[in-house]
């Protein structure tokens, strides 16, 4: 919890000192915080006008997940910054909890909104992330996955 504290107040420090600076509804990069699965770090990243790419670094029942994905985006309605997307990639994630231990691979879909704040340098996003196991173990379809991010644009 003073962990989450503490990203959060260098956050909201960042956003301040970058609301002065961001007067579009357009970003090329943002990092910051992903509620829900995985919870964690967010970067993303567009490489082109609609293509970006945004990794994932979550915290798991004691262990971690990585996720690397490719999104496609396009424009929703007449609301400048509001745009929808869809891709998929790749995650790891490996787990120790309750006397168990063990990791898979799998294949990642995704599917979301995306809404830069013309006014202030943030960017929010909210997406449905099922995923396929390709690995032994827990394997098959899993579609409980999906956040809430909050990210400084620059």
């Amino acid at each position: 919890m003073r962990k989450l504290f503490i990203t959060a107040a260098v956050m909201f420090t960042l956003m301040q000192a970058g609301f002065a600076q961001s007067e579009s509804s357009e970003y090329k990069t943002a990092a910051g915080l992903r509620l829900g699965y995985p919870f964690g770090a967010t970067i993303k990243h567009f490489a082109s006008d609609h293509g970006a790419v945004e990794g994932i670094l979550g915290f798991w029942y004691g262990g971690f997940n990585i996720t690397g994905l490719y999104e496609y985006h396009q424009p929703l309605g007449s609301e400048p910054g509001l745009q929808w997307f869809f891709g998929g990639g790749v995650e790891f994630t490996s787990w120790n909890h309750a006397g168990y231990s063990g990791g898979v691979f799998g294949l990642d879909g995704i599917i979301g909104l995306d809404y830069k704040i013309k006014t202030a340098p943030v960017n929010l996003s909210a997406d449905w992330k099922p995923a396929f196991i390709l690995t032994s173990g827990p394997g098959g379809f899993y579609a409980g996955g999906g956040g809430l991010s909050v990210r400084y644009t620059f």
